[in-house]
């Protein structure tokens, strides 16, 4: 049995910070027009139970935004978004 004691918990980074801000436009008859911008932050971390150095979790900053617009009788709804506007590039997985 190999003593895992030391080693960091998988999927577990010391930080994992977000947030997020909304804004609604109101548009009179024509609707509403709701943005929102919202980012998240995560320190490195692990994959893996054995800490290997092909399993380590990049630290990272997310940040996606998106427009809502609804129509006056909130019968139409369209969504325009974007993810990961800093084009940041990261690990998700590792075998």
């Amino acid at each position: 049995n190999e003593d895992l004691t030391d080693y960091i918990v998988p999927y577990s980074p010391k930080w994992k910070i977000g947030g997020s801000i909304t804004y609604d436009v109101p548009l009179g008859n024509a609707g509403m027009l709701t943005l929102n911008t919202n980012g998240n932050y995560q320190s490195q971390g692990q994959m893996s139970v054995f800490n290997s150095i092909n399993t380590q979790l990049s630290e990272r900053f997310l940040w996606d935004a998106s427009a809502t617009w609804r129509d006056a009788e909130e019968r139409y709804r369209v969504t325009l978004f974007v993810k990961n506007i800093l084009n940041e590039k990261y690990r998700i997985g590792s075998n």
